[in-house]
C-alpha cells in the first residue's frame, strides 16, 4: 500500500507525514497539525520568554523565534495520537534567533508506545553532530532500519549546544516513512488500551 508510505525528497517538502496529516492527506489546505490539534507536542519545560508557542516545534515555515527554557538533558515530545509511525527519515529546523546560537550537537531521536513511561528505543543518537550550524538551517538525517511503528516520538539532548547551554531550538520538524492508524489491526490495540484503562 504505497499510499501509507512517504518518502523524502528534499527537506520540508510535502512529502512528509506530518505535512499529510495537517493538510488531511491532500484533502485540504494544510494546517500546523499541533494548532489544529491533530498531534500533540509536549516540552521538558517552559517555552522561552521571546519563542513563539511550543506548537511551532512541528511547524514548516522558516523565519521563526522557536525555542525551549534550558533544563537538563531537554527535550520535546509528539503523540501522534491515533497514528503510529515506522520511520525512515527525519528533519529538523534551527530557529532563526538573531544570536546564531545554542545549536544541537548532542542527542537522541527516540521511540516509543509509552509516552508516559521511559520505554524509549534510541531510534539515531547524534554525538558532536555539527549540521546545525546557521538560523534557519535545516538537515535530514536517515534513521536506521526501524522495524517497530511507534506513536510517541522524542528528541532528547544527550549534551549541551554549541553554546555549552541545554536551551533547545527548534522550529520545524519533519518525518518520513510508513504509517498506519492504531485500529488496523482489527481493533486490537483499542481493546488493549479498555482494558488498561479498566484495570
Amino acid at each position: 500500500q504505497n499510499k501509507d508510505v512517504f518518502t523524502y525528497k528534499s527537506d520540508f517538502d510535502e512529502n512528509g507525514i506530518l505535512y499529510a496529516i495537517g493538510s488531511g492527506f491532500g484533502k485540504s489546505e494544510y494546517r500546523n497539525p499541533a494548532q489544529a490539534g491533530l498531534v500533540e507536542v509536549r516540552t521538558a519545560a517552559r517555552m522561552g520568554r521571546v519563542s513563539k508557542p511550543k506548537e511551532f516545534i512541528v511547524g514548516r515555515d522558516g523565519g521563526i523565534d522557536c525555542y525551549i527554557n534550558g533544563v537538563e538533558n531537554n527535550w520535546f515530545c509528539i503523540n501522534f495520537k491515533n497514528r503510529s509511525i515506522r520511520p525512515t527519515h527525519y528533519t529538523l529546523r534551527h530557529d532563526v534567533a538573531p544570536t546564531n546560537e545554542n545549536h544541537l550537537r548532542n542527542w537522541q531521536l527516540q521511540g516509543s508506545n509509552d509516552g508516559d513511561g521511559d520505554l524509549w528505543d534510541v531510534l539515531i543518537d547524534h554525538k558532536n553532530d555539527e549540521s546545525l550550524n546557521e538560523p534557519d538551517a535545516t538537515k535530514t538525517w536517515v534513521i536506521p532500519k526501524s522495524k517497530t511503528f511507534y506513536q510517541y516520538f522524542r528528541l532528547r539532548m544527550t549534551g549541551v549546544t554549541s553554546s555549552q547551554r541545554w536551551y533547545l531550538c527548534c522550529s520545524g520538524f519533519e518525518i518520513y516513512g510508513e504509517i498506519r492508524r492504531k485500529d488496523d489491526d482489527g481493533g486490537a490495540t483499542k481493546k488493549m488500551h479498555t482494558l488498561i484503562k479498566i484495570v
